[in-house]
């Protein structure tokens, strides 16, 4: 049987194009991991290092990613995990002017982080190599994200208005439906409770 709907027409070219490009990034990532170096320092972090194709020549980009998210929070601590993805980028121990002014006074703009439910992804792109001192900087600035986050009142208050418009941004229909339908999802877990 063949279903000709212009619906069907549509999921079928979604479906092609994705497998293109699952193969074209397979593909990839074969050949990337043929470069990837990996270990464990002694204080427990693993890391990994690879060629980065995306990377501009003389550049490089910098990942953190830690496995804690909304989920860990306790009842009183909702939205925690969001809060202190905020501060990473103001003042920490080794940088007190704050980590977003130190990138940006040496002319980097492509830095981000995500607070997720089971993690928070933290990146820093297209940081120049031969710039003496700075790839130690910014490994420094990964440290610090880890253990050396500062919290401020002027911080908190800063950062503020940034979080509750992230969150009133986010509380269209597609959010309010999909927390109505979480419990039963879920299954009343914690998970139906964190977002």
């Amino acid at each position: 049987m063949t279903i000709k709907t212009p619906q069907a027409t549509r999921l079928a070219k979604r479906i092609l194009i994705a497998a293109a490009v699952g193969g074209l990034s397979f593909a990839s990532l074969a050949a990337q991991v043929s470069t990837l170096r990996t270990g464990r320092l002694p204080n427990g972090l693993t890391y990994y290092i690879s060629r980065d194709a995306g990377a501009s020549e003389g550049t490089a980009n910098f990942f953190l990613l830690q496995n804690v998210g909304a989920i860990l929070e306790g009842e009183q601590q909702n939205g925690l995990a969001h809060y202190l993805e905020h501060m990473a980028f103001e003042a920490t121990e080794h940088f007190p002017g704050g980590v977003m002014n130190f990138l940006r006074a040496r002319g980097l703009y492509s830095f981000d982080a995500r607070t997720g439910t089971d993690d928070t992804r933290y990146s820093i792109m297209d940081v120049p190599t031969a710039e003496k001192g700075l790839t130690d900087s910014v490994l420094l600035i990964l440290k610090d994200w880890c253990n050396g986050i500062s919290i401020t009142e002027k911080d908190t208050e800063k950062q503020r208005g940034i979080i509750i418009e992230e969150w009133r941004q986010r509380g269209g229909i597609d959010k309010r439906l999909s927390d109505s339908i979480a419990g039963v999802i879920y299954n009343g877990s914690q998970y139906a409770k964190r977002n």
